[in-house]
């Protein structure tokens, strides 16, 4: 597991990923889910495929988190250097894919968080931004800038204090309002 996230209902969301394939390349035989389980262990429901239950959702599964409309919020690796956010319905249909905004360089989010408006608030570590979306994943604004923060690992959000990690093992703590 990349990620690990306890939804409202008190389940886990797990991202998985099988070390048998190749890293970043899907197939038949590749195994890059987000599982849905219950803290003793039983699975609920597995987040493997587009609606289409063939194709495979995933290249490489990381951060998971939960809004609070309950639609989940997955960073998908494409490559050793670009990412992709995909914002999922509860019951697993892909509703929107988050490519980053105004980049120079590939979008490699490192972390992601929702407010209690269900906004998505994503860590670029390239750009060294904080970006806001809203709920269907559109920008709208960057929170932190280069000139706040450098290179954004992790983050989370209570209330209206949000942390932010970053590649430097230092810790920030920033007001948050939307």
């Amino acid at each position: 597991p990349l990620g690990i996230y306890q939804t409202m209902d008190g389940d886990l969301l797990v991202t998985l990923i099988d070390t048998e394939t190749e890293r970043y390349f899907r197939d038949s035989h590749s195994r890059r889910l987000l599982r849905r389980m219950t803290t003793a262990g039983e699975i609920v429901h597995d987040y493997e495929y587009h609606e289409d239950r063939k194709t495979k959702l995933f290249t490489w599964t990381s951060r998971v988190e939960q809004n609070e409309i309950t639609d989940i919020c997955v960073i998908n690796r494409i490559d050793k250097s670009e990412d992709e956010l995909f914002i999922l319905s509860f019951s697993g249909f892909l509703k929107s894919v988050y490519t980053g905004q105004g980049r120079r360089d590939a979008f490699n989010p490192t972390d992601v968080g929702c407010d209690p408006y269900a906004n998505i608030i994503v860590c670029d570590l390239y750009d060294s931004t904080i970006h806001l979306l809203n709920l269907d994943g559109k920008f709208m604004k960057n929170l932190l800038t280069k000139n706040r923060l450098t290179h954004p690992t992790a983050m989370s959000l209570r209330q209206s204090t949000l942390w932010i990690g970053d590649y430097y093992c230092g810790v920030k703590v920033f007001q948050y309002n939307a």
